[in-house]
C-alpha cells in the first residue's frame, strides 16, 4: 500500500512539473496575467516556444472549444468566421504536438517491433500506467489536451496528433518501442461508429493491415493494436480459457495475449473508448486455420433479425458466396456453427456487460460486439469486408 501511495505521489509531482509551464502567471494583486517579470512564465505566450508546452499549446492558449479557452483569441478560431460550424473548432487534437513519422505509419511491424514468441519481452503494465491511459483518454475527449499528454508522458507513452490527411486523429504510442504494450488511435472529428481491435497482429497474418485499412477507409472511431506476439511470455494471464496455439498442448492463455488479459493497455483503451462511445460497433479481428468466416457476438444465443450482426453476416454471405460462412448466433438465412466464438474474449465480455471480463462470462448480447474469425484466403480479400461494413455503417457524426 505504501509503495502504491509513493508511486501516486511521484506521478502527481511529475504531472505538476509538466503542466506548470503552460499556466499563465498572475499579477500580485490577482487582477490577471502580468508581463512575467515576477515569475518564470516566459514560455506561456502564443509563440509556444516551451519544450514542454509546445506539445499541446497549453490549456489556456489552445484553440479548442474548452471553457478556459473560449475567451482566448486563438489563431485558428480567428481564421474561421463561423466557429460553431468549423471542424477545426471541434478538433481537440489541435492542442497536441504532431506525430513524428505520422499516425498510420506507427501501425506497422517495423514501427512496433513486437517482442517475439518465447522472448519474454512483453512488459505487463503496472496499475499507474493503466490509470494514466484511462485518465488521458477522458481528458482529451473533454478537450484538456495539456493534461491528456502529461498524464501519459510520466508513464512512458506519447500522445500526439496527425497532420494533413491524418488531421483530427490522436495517437497514443509507447515512447520506447519493443515493450509489447499496445498503441491506439482515436478519430476526434467526422468519425463513423466503429472501434477496431487487432489483438493478435503479430501472430495472425494480415489482421494488422486489415485493421489499419478499416480505420482509414471507413473513417472509423478508433484503432487499437497489440504491441506483442501473443506467445511472447510464458506466464499465464489468469483469465478464463485455454488454447494450444503457443504449445503442443492446451494451456491457459498467456499474459501477452491481448484478447484474454484484463490488466493491459489494450483492454483499458477498449473499455475507455467503448464506454465513451457506447453505441459504436466494436470489431475484433482474428485469423483462423479453418475455412471461410465465423462471426460471433461473443455470447451464444439468438441475435435480432435487424441487428448489426445479422445484417453484416448476410452481407458476408453474398460477398463470399464460395466460402464457408457460419455464425455462432442463429439469424435468418444463416448457417449456425460454433467455431471460435470468442466467448472468453475480454473485450467482448466487457462490451456485452460483464463486470469482470477476466473471469465472468457475459450473459446478454449487447448487439455491439463482432468477433470475426477469418481464413487466410478471406484475409487476403479484406477489401470486400470493408465494403460490406461501408454499406452498413452510419455516416460520420
Amino acid at each position: 500500500m505504501r509503495t502504491e501511495l509513493h508511486v501516486r505521489l511521484i506521478r502527481v509531482l511529475l504531472l505538476c512539473a509538466l503542466i506548470a509551464p503552460s499556466i499563465h502567471c498572475a499579477s500580485e494583486d490577482g487582477a490577471g496575467p502580468q508581463a512575467c517579470d515576477g515569475c518564470d512564465c516566459s514560455n506561456v505566450p502564443d509563440d509556444d516556444d516551451s519544450s514542454i508546452s509546445d506539445d499541446d499549446d497549453s490549456s489556456i492558449s489552445d484553440d479548442d472549444d474548452s471553457s478556459i479557452s473560449d475567451d482566448d483569441d486563438s489563431s485558428i478560431s480567428d481564421d474561421d468566421d463561423d466557429d460553431d460550424d468549423s471542424s477545426s473548432s471541434d478538433d481537440v487534437t489541435q492542442s497536441l504536438e504532431p506525430c513524428v513519422g505520422g499516425v498510420l505509419a506507427s501501425f506497422t511491424d517495423g514501427a512496433i517491433t513486437p517482442p517475439a514468441s518465447g522472448s519474454e519481452g512483453y512488459t505487463p503494465p503496472a496499475g499507474d500506467v493503466l490509470e494514466a491511459i484511462e485518465d488521458s483518454v477522458d481528458a482529451l475527449v473533454a478537450d484538456q489536451g495539456v493534461l491528456a499528454a502529461a498524464e501519459v508522458a510520466v508513464v512512458g507513452y506519447e500522445l500526439c496528433r496527425g497532420d494533413g490527411d491524418e488531421a483530427g486523429i490522436a495517437l497514443w504510442r509507447p515512447v520506447q518501442s519493443g515493450t509489447g504494450r499496445a498503441l491506439f488511435a482515436w478519430r476526434a472529428v467526422a468519425a463513423r461508429p466503429l472501434i477496431v481491435g487487432v489483438p493478435h497482429a503479430n501472430f495472425e497474418q494480415l489482421t494488422l493491415e486489415e485493421g489499419v485499412a478499416m480505420f482509414e477507409q471507413l473513417d472509423a472511431r478508433a484503432l487499437i493494436v497489440t504491441g506483442t506476439h501473443r506467445c511472447a511470455n510464458e506466464a499465464a494471464a489468469g483469465c478464463d480459457g485455454n488454447t494450444s496455439v503457443c504449445s503442443a498442448e492446451s494451456e491457459p492463455y498467456r499474459e501477452s495475449d491481448m484478447a484474454h488479459v484484463e490488466d493491459s493497455v489494450f483492454q483499458v483503451a477498449h473499455e475507455a473508448l467503448s464506454s465513451l462511445f457506447d453505441e459504436d460497433i466494436v470489431m475484433s479481428l482474428h485469423g483462423m486455420s479453418g475455412l471461410g468466416i465465423s462471426i460471433s457476438s461473443g455470447v451464444l444465443g439468438q441475435v435480432e433479425d435487424d441487428s448489426f450482426h445479422s445484417l453484416f453476416a448476410t452481407e458476408l454471405l453474398l460477398s463470399f458466396a464460395d466460402e464457408d460462412i457460419t455464425s455462432c448466433n442463429p439469424y435468418p438465412g444463416g448457417s449456425t456453427q460454433q467455431r471460435l466464438c470468442g466467448t472468453t474474449n475480454a473485450q467482448g465480455r466487457f462490451v456485452n456487460g460483464s463486470e469482470s471480463p477476466c473471469d465472468t462470462p457475459a450473459e446478454e448480447i449487447s448487439g455491439r460486439f463482432i468477433h470475426l474469425e477469418q481464413s487466410l484466403e478471406v484475409r487476403q480479400q479484406y477489401d470486400e469486408i470493408i465494403e460490406d461494413l461501408d454499406a452498413l455503417l452510419p455516416e460520420s457524426d
